[in-house]
């Protein structure tokens, strides 16, 4: 009996406790501040303070990147803010395996997997259908060229007993590239595609929705930083606007000091005081919350594109949509909806005026937007 009261007790107390909420890579906090270490050094830094590996293809990489050559200091941040801004320092691309794992490259040194032959079935085609339907799924696989290795697509005829005019696709393409293929295929003809709604956002990378509110990044109000060299003060202000700072190279020796007389400082005019005081070049800001000096002189940069890629894990889905000026769909699709998103090679989004119905290829959640906004617009 008291053995039955003792499970009892321990189901009720295991109900009772809420599941822990599972963080995603991005989102881990981290706090840096590394001055003239390596890539390989950081991300040392960040397994240790997050448990997040980070992997360079340091073969893609520039020569310099992993040398003494990372200053960075940050608030709180999540790890996304400082990946992003490392991507544009070194010029990479990242993304979350499946696994939770950060990988870094200029291209797709990771598609290891062999070349899959794919044999997706078309809708039927009409006179001039054939070069549109290779012109559309052409923009379905944008990664193919910069693979390694020997991919291909073509569309030609494959004729069938009930139908001698019938086509399909030949494709040899990496599995995973090769399912969005097929999938995609599919959602041209009845097939709506995946249910955004009822995917897993573990098995894809989160995307970001950049702001394009600039004044809210540029106005955070910073205190006079305290501390007497540039790193202290660097490191102050980055904890103070809760911001991620990148040098291309230290502060010149024998730099100016800072104005005396001002208390405090909007972020947007700070940064402008260190570039001018230390030389620290042209400023960068990405809406994540990275900041970055660069070579060179000029008035600021503002950046919303993610430099994240996603591979795994994406939703297809396909639309009716109404015919007409369906030439510039995608293109206000792709502006209005996660701008940032279709930068991404293997992201797609693209109308087929041979079946009058629009192909998406995105996270879960893109897809779920793009839903909603062909809703709002009539479509």
């Amino acid at each position: 009996m008291r053995l039955i009261r003792l499970v009892l007790l321990f189901l009720i107390l295991a109900t009772a406790i809420p599941a822990a909420e599972t963080v995603h890579p991005l989102d881990r906090p981290v706090r840096l501040n590394l001055w003239g270490v390596g890539l390989n050094d950081a991300a040392r830094e960040i397994h240790a303070q997050t448990g997040i590996e980070v992997r360079y293809f340091l073969a893609d990489l520039p020569a310099t990147a992993n040398t003494d050559n990372v200053f960075i200091v940050t608030g709180r941040v999540p790890l996304g803010t400082v990946l992003e801004g490392l991507a544009r320092r070194f010029g990479f691309r990242f993304r979350v395996t499946a696994t939770g794992v950060v990988e870094c490259s200029r291209s797709y040194d990771w598609v290891a997997a062999q070349p899959s032959l794919s044999f997706p079935r078309m809708p039927p085609l009409v006179d001039g259908g054939v070069e549109a339907m290779r012109r559309f799924l052409g923009e379905l696989v944008k990664p193919m060229p910069v693979l390694p290795g020997e991919h291909t697509l073509a569309v030609e005829n494959y004729p069938l007993p009930d139908n001698p005019n019938a086509y399909r696709a030949t494709a040899v393409l990496p599995p995973v590239l090769a399912d969005y293929l097929e999938r995609a295929v599919r959602c041209l003809e009845a097939s709506p595609g995946d249910a955004p709604a009822l995917a897993n956002p573990a098995l894809f990378a989160r995307a970001i929705q950049y702001s394009n509110d600039w004044g809210a990044l540029l106005g955070r109000t910073v205190a006079r930083p305290r501390g007497r060299e540039p790193r202290e003060i660097l490191a102050d202000t980055a904890d103070q606007a809760g911001v991620a700072i990148l040098l291309h190279a230290p502060p010149s020796v024998g730099g100016r000091d800072l104005p005396a007389a001002v208390d405090r400082y909007t972020l947007g005019k700070l940064t402008e005081v260190f570039a001018d005081a230390w030389g620290l070049g042209k400023r960068a800001f990405h809406a994540s919350g990275a900041v970055l000096f660069e070579p060179g002189d000029g008035e600021y940069a503002t950046d919303f594109r993610s430099r994240q890629l996603f591979w795994d894990g994406l939703a297809v889905a396909g639309f009716e949509v109404r015919r007409g000026d369906n030439a510039v769909l995608p293109a206000t699709l792709r502006r209005e909806v996660f701008p940032g998103v279709w930068r991404d090679p293997v992201c797609a989004l693209q109308y087929s005026p041979v079946t009058g119905r629009l192909a998406v290829v995105a996270p879960g959640n893109v897809v779920a937007a793009v839903a909603a906004r062909l809703a709002g617009m009539g479509r």
